[in-house]
């Protein structure tokens, strides 16, 4: 679990206070318009703070999470808006969500730990909080936002999450190197016998995704992409740079959430229209439609379908969905033994 960032004497879970141990409390004051902790599919900034206020909370201390009401992470929870604000990165509603946040710890915490750029210098310039405020810096630093976290460093403590992240900052200064952690009870490494390479992230030219892609031409394996692709950026970079270069064997899955990605019995099946009379031989490759099923096998037996569109202009489908039966036995259908069933 990722270290906890309180300074204060370590202290049981129950039991008086002293004076000098008040209660440590852990914020996160991201942007409204991103995912609930933890994030329902792809979410990498809010698996890292569930993970954190998870392990700050195992350890003893006691925290509070600023983030929207759909949230689920077991510890207490404040919030301004209760569904993620749209569109994502509006600047107005992040605003009022990180002022809301630092309004609401201004009195009773000993240490505010922010995920944004812009709380520390929204709430630092309005001389809302006296506390000491570390924030992490999980993107890129480029020349737009530069000047901005010199900003953020007059009034925070700024994390970075690799050491090479960290030589980016260039003169910012950066207190401290933090790597994101994983919970290895939900992320067990597995037999390596998958057959395929495996991407998980943005669908962004700072995710590399059409590196990947080279990659595994290269190494001669199948690529499997499960990734984000909501906003407009997203979706072009996937058009531009990372479709042409997919091969018939690769697969551009939808977000899935961490029980999917992280469960060994859950797979997913990519579907393309067929060509038109007369199109190349390989034009299915090019389809802008795609049907995708995904299977869950735990408690019991589940399967999502979903239509994805990834040109740019709307198209009209109709959907006729046949509903058979096998009697794989769960147990054998787990452990790659089951038979093909035979027609009902």
């Amino acid at each position: 679990m990722p270290r906890p960032l309180s300074r204060l004497p370590h202290r049981p879970a129950s039991g008086p206070r002293h004076r000098d141990e008040e209660p440590c409390h852990a914020d996160r004051a991201d942007r409204p318009a991103v995912d609930p902790v933890p994030p329902p599919a792809y979410g990498g900034t809010e698996e890292v703070i569930d993970n954190l206020a998870r392990g700050l909370t195992a350890l003893g201390h006691d925290v509070l999470l600023f983030t929207v009401g759909e949230s689920t992470c077991p510890v207490p929870r404040q919030w301004l808006y209760r569904s993620p604000a749209e569109p994502m990165g509006a600047s107005a509603p992040e605003a009022a969500h990180v002022l809301a946040a630092y309004q609401a710890l201004a009195g009773d915490v000993d240490i505010i730990h922010d995920h944004t750029e812009l709380g520390p210098v929204l709430a630092g310039r309005r001389r809302i909080t006296r506390q000491p405020v570390v924030t992490t810096i999980h993107g890129r630093v480029t020349a737009r936002n530069r000047r901005r976290l010199a900003q953020v460093a007059r009034h925070a403590s700024i994390v970075a999450i690799s050491r090479a992240h960290a030589r980016s900052f260039g003169g910012i200064p950066v207190a401290a190197v933090i790597h994101h952690g994983i919970d290895l009870d939900a992320c067990k490494p597995g037999p390596g016998t998958g057959g395929y390479l495996l991407f998980i992230g943005r669908m962004s030219p700072d995710m590399g995704v059409h590196h990947a892609v080279r990659v595994a031409r290269r190494a001669g394996w199948p690529l499997v992409i499960t990734a984000k692709i909501r906003e407009p950026d997203e979706r072009a970079y996937f058009e531009e740079q990372v479709r042409p270069l997919l091969g018939p064997g690769d697969d551009v899955l939808a977000e899935q959430p961490l029980a999917a990605r992280a469960d060994p019995y859950a797979a997913a099946f990519l579907g393309r229209l067929p060509p038109p009379p007369g199109a190349p031989a390989d034009a299915d490759a090019d389809a802008a439609m795609l049907v995708v099923r995904r299977r869950y096998i735990g408690d019991g037996m589940r399967e999502d379908i979903a239509i994805h569109n990834t040109a740019r202009l709307p198209a009209a489908v109709a959907v006729m969905l046949t509903a058979d039966a096998d009697f794989a036995d769960l147990f054998e259908v787990k452990s790659g033994l089951a038979q093909p069933a035979a027609s009902v």
